[in-house]
């Protein structure tokens, strides 16, 4: 079954449908019985009709994925190691209930466990995709987020035990006892700010969550050092920042983190790949769904 979807979106990405605007992919033997339940009968057009109305757009997209990552990935021994602990680990998971291995495989379109296996070091160059774009692009990335470590204090005018002139005298006191000697950390936790904020934690110049004064100063400053007391946007709050580290390789790894964990960036990573090969689908259904779901991996427009 895997064989067949294959072989027919392949046959969907290569006809010669270029240049037809509305075009819509079909195959010659759609006729062909592929099976049969009582006195029904399925062809292969039935099943190819299924699959594009189901799970065309992402399998389109997965099998280009696979093409790129085997292109743009060497098999070195650190992927193989990665795609053998991906095939043991859904091995333990295929089999904790006593179910043979190579007939869950079979039920999932492998023919053997070497076949599984490569998909599974398949699957590690995919992931592999991201440290390659990152390595490559790693000096424009760092001047577009402006990473930085920073620790923050809060000192909330709102809250029940406090007022706006008691926060910001907190935040003056608080301030003079660090510039004094004491750990950023204990006297967070002397005036109760969240212990998260005043972990030491990377930041780039478009997050969300931070004050816009915070980051006006944050990404402002050009070497480490501590702020004086900030006052919130809203003018209820006020913050102490201390910036930790700005030196592009020492925060290099963290940096790397930040980027693989945020939202959309696989499909940043993904989208680069698919224009660098000029992905192009030519079915408008497959297109259409493509451009609602995966609009930034679409070369065409």
């Amino acid at each position: 079954m895997k064989k067949i979807v294959k072989l027919l979106l392949v046959s969907l990405l290569v006809l010669g449908l270029a240049g037809c605007k509305d075009a819509t992919a079909n195959i010659s033997d759609k006729n062909t019985v592929m099976m049969t339940i009582g006195k029904n009968k399925i062809t292969k057009g039935d099943l190819y009709k299924k699959m594009m109305a189901d799970d065309a757009a992402n399998t389109v997209i997965n099998m280009a994925l696979e093409t790129i990552a085997n292109k743009e990935i060497e098999t070195t021994e650190a992927i193989k190691k990665a795609g053998q602990d991906k095939f043991d680990g859904y091995k333990k998971d295929l089999t904790e209930d006593g179910d043979d291995f190579l007939e869950s495989l079979k039920a999932m379109g492998f023919n053997s466990e070497e076949e599984f296996l490569t998909h599974c070091i398949t699957l590690a160059k995919e992931e592999a995709l991201s440290d390659k774009y990152i390595e490559d692009n790693f000096d424009s990335l760092f001047d577009k987020y402006k990473p930085v470590l920073a620790r923050i204090m809060f000192f909330d005018g709102t809250a029940t035990d406090s007022s706006v002139d008691q926060a910001k005298a907190n935040a003056e006191s608080a301030l003079a006892e660090v510039k004094g000697g004491a750990t950023f950390t204990d006297v967070a936790k002397k005036y109760k700010s969240k212990d998260s904020l005043a972990a030491e934690t990377l930041y780039t110049n478009d997050d969300d969550k931070l004050d816009s004064n915070v980051i006006l100063y944050m990404f402002s400053t050009t070497t480490p050092g501590l702020s004086n007391v900030i006052t919130s946007k809203d003018a209820k709050g006020f913050y102490i920042v201390q910036v930790t580290n700005m030196n592009k390789e020492q925060i290099r790894s963290f940096f790397i983190t930040h980027l693989k964990q945020a939202d959309g960036f696989a499909d940043t990573v993904h989208g680069h790949f698919f224009e660098k090969y000029n992905f192009r689908v030519y079915d408008i259904d497959v297109y259409n769904t493509i451009k609602k779901n995966y609009s930034s991996y679409l070369v065409q427009k």
